[in-house]
């Protein structure tokens, strides 16, 4: 798994800025496949700071509230071992999400201009 640390910061009780959330955010994993977890999310803008607890507890959506906002990490293998399970994974996950436009096959193919690369190396400021 991943290790996210967030910290959110907002008012005490005393009306003080302050630390008032420093965890792993909720995250959802399946090995081989995805690990993402929401950091923050909000179904206003511009957002209340004041509405206590942790709003990203709880969320299942994708896409955020038609006023809300929402940042997400998102891991997702180049790769995945088993495509067809892949498939019928992302397929669930849709269905379950409420998208509206469910991928094909093709749509989850690999381009032939793609390369495999599995990582990138930041090295004087070039990517390599």
């Amino acid at each position: 798994m991943t290790h996210i640390n967030r910290v959110v910061v907002g008012l005490n009780e005393e009306k003080k800025s302050a630390v008032i959330l420093r965890d792993t955010p909720n995250y959802q994993e399946v090995p081989g496949m995805v690990w993402r977890s929401t950091l923050w999310a909000t179904t206003e803008l511009p957002v209340d700071n004041q509405i206590p607890g942790d709003r990203s507890l709880g969320v299942v959506i994708r896409e955020p509230a038609e006023n809300g906002l929402m940042f997400r990490v998102l891991e997702l293998p180049p790769d995945p071992k088993d495509p067809q399970r892949h498939f019928a994974f992302v397929q669930e996950m849709n269905e379950k999400l409420k998208q509206k436009y469910q991928p094909t096959e093709e749509d989850q193919a690999r381009h032939p201009t793609m390369q495999p690369y599995r990582h990138l190396r930041l090295r004087r400021r070039r990517v390599w």
